[in-house]
């Protein structure tokens, strides 16, 4: 069932219609989803086709078809086996509007062109990244100006019980206390550090949001966490020979005020706390490299900056990203969605995420073709915008799903 508009034929949203072969994958919040193992409550990511408007999206329900014959689309940028009813939306070079075309009658004069432009999903900067709400292991330290801490000592609220006083180092608080009354301390203090213990020296904890997101790049893409015998020290170590992007993380380093050494091939700042932190945001080898949740809810301005940091670390000059871990593969295909590419992959040894704009498009005749099949179809249902991120063999592009609920 179609609905004749002023934008040509769309799909109606009474009905179902279409269907992905098995095998096709969908982009969504965890990465890569292969269609049949989608289930109800799964999130991928969703078009609205007038305003182009993209957000996360529940998939209400995944139903399987078994059609005799499919249609195949085999172009540059998208490798796809379609159920002849199946909506394909497309542009066209005299007209930008976002139109709709079912496979079984695409024409074989029209020279059709995949959606590659819409509006990346929007997020609240992050102003301020504090290291005590992402992990509950620490002492908080704060240092005074009077000799001995008692003026110091007085103006702390009643309940605010340091565990200990050092007379080089100053009070020492626990996690629960500091969180109680962090105000107070913070206002009282001369200054405020975390440290993993007493052995350790305090070092900061609040950061600039933006600069902080690009450190982790840094440190997803080129850093490497070391592990002292006796597990109470560590060393995080960010490698990089490019004079340029040295120079880069150099000026980020002092803007975070972490103190480094600069080594050949890199820079170097032990601390047991940064180490164990940066470990469990970003991962503590090659294949468990992963990115922080808290990144997706950052801004469109400080996303994009995060991109360019991986692909200045692991890319090269065509903006191909390389990667072992198979979760920072999906993070970052999707990362390219929300910036507002449309990503693609091959996968050999190592995952090569394809992170640049390659406008792509098909006709009927060269890139169309029917096809007997026995394997399953499937029909995606999606909360409230009808297209989704679809393909097959690392290749995506916006495809209606078979109805929206």
């Amino acid at each position: 069932m179609v609905n004749a508009t002023e934008t040509g034929v769309t799909p109606s949203e009474s009905g179902r219609s279409g269907g992905f072969e098995t095998g096709t994958q969908l982009l969504g919040r965890t990465g890569i989803h292969s269609v049949e193992n989608l289930r109800e409550g799964d999130e991928v990511y969703t078009m609205e086709p007038h305003s182009r408007a993209t957000k996360l999206k529940r998939v209400t329900s995944v139903e399987r078809g078994n059609p005799a014959v499919a249609v195949s689309i085999d172009a540059q940028r998208l490798e796809l086996l379609v159920a002849p009813d199946q909506y394909i939306p497309f542009v066209t070079e005299a007209v930008d509007q976002i139109r709709f075309q079912r496979a079984d009658r695409l024409d074989e004069r029209t020279r059709y062109r995949f959606i590659s432009e819409w509006k990346p999903l929007t997020g609240t900067r992050v102003d301020v990244v504090d290291l005590t709400t992402l992990t509950g292991q620490f002492q908080a330290v704060a240092r005074y100006d009077d000799v001995h801490g008692h003026t110091f000592r007085a103006a702390l609220p009643t309940g605010c019980e340091p565990t200990r006083r050092h007379e080089q180092v100053g009070y020492e608080f626990d996690p629960e206390t500091f969180e109680a009354y962090r105000d107070a301390i913070e206002s009282e203090a001369t200054t405020v550090g975390i440290r993993a213990g007493p052995k350790h020296r305090p070092r900061p904890y609040r950061f600039d949001g933006g600069a902080f997101i690009e450190l982790l790049g840094w440190i997803v893409t080129e850093g490497s966490i070391y592990t002292g015998s006796d597990r109470d020290t560590s060393t995080v170590q960010i490698a990089q020979d490019t004079p340029r992007y040295r120079k880069q993380i150099q000026k980020l380093l002092e803007q975070l005020e972490i103190e480094y050494y600069e080594v050949k091939g890199g820079f170097r700042f032990g601390s047991k706390l940064y180490g164990d932190i940066f470990a469990q945001l970003c991962g503590d080898d090659s294949r468990s490299k992963r990115l922080p949740p808290f990144v997706w809810e950052a801004s469109l301005k400080q996303k994009r900056r995060l991109l360019e940091t991986l692909l200045a670390g692991d890319g090269d000059d065509k903006r191909t990203y390389y990667t072992v871990s198979d979760q920072l593969a999906g993070q970052v295909l999707r990362l390219c969605v929300e910036c507002g590419i449309t990503p693609a992959y091959h996968r050999r040894d190592d995952w090569r995420v394809y992170c640049r704009h390659v406008p792509g498009g098909f006709t009927e005749p060269t890139h169309c073709s029917w096809v007997e099949t026995s394997r399953p179809f499937y029909q995606v249902v999606v909360e409230d915008y009808p297209l989704v991120l679809a393909g097959q063999h690392g290749t995506f592009q916006w495809l209606a799903a078979a109805a929206v609920a």
